[in-house]
């Protein structure tokens, strides 16, 4: 059985991951319109919100905070036509 506290952690992590999520995809959008049209994105905000979110959490944490940003990474990346396997790697 979990603890209440190990519930109520989990549902912490869950609510940050997904603010996460949300802003590397505001951001990644931030960056689309910064850069040249057809063209990859030469300056990259995301990243910049990724490596804050890296910095201010646990070691132990940044497992679920990547996992956190490749939806919003591929989302961006098929909503501006990139192919799949671009997107995937």
């Amino acid at each position: 059985m979990i603890g209440a506290d190990v519930m109520r952690a989990r549902v912490v992590d869950l609510r940050r991951a997904c603010l996460l999520c949300a802003a590397y995809f505001l951001a990644a959008q931030a960056g689309g319109l910064l850069s040249s049209p057809n063209h990859f994105a030469t300056f990259w905000p995301p990243s910049g919100v990724l490596v804050a979110a890296l910095l201010l959490c646990d070691v132990r944490r940044w497992p679920l905070s990547v996992a956190a940003v490749l939806p919003a990474n591929l989302a961006f990346d098929l909503l501006h036509g990139h192919s799949l396997a671009v997107s995937i790697g």
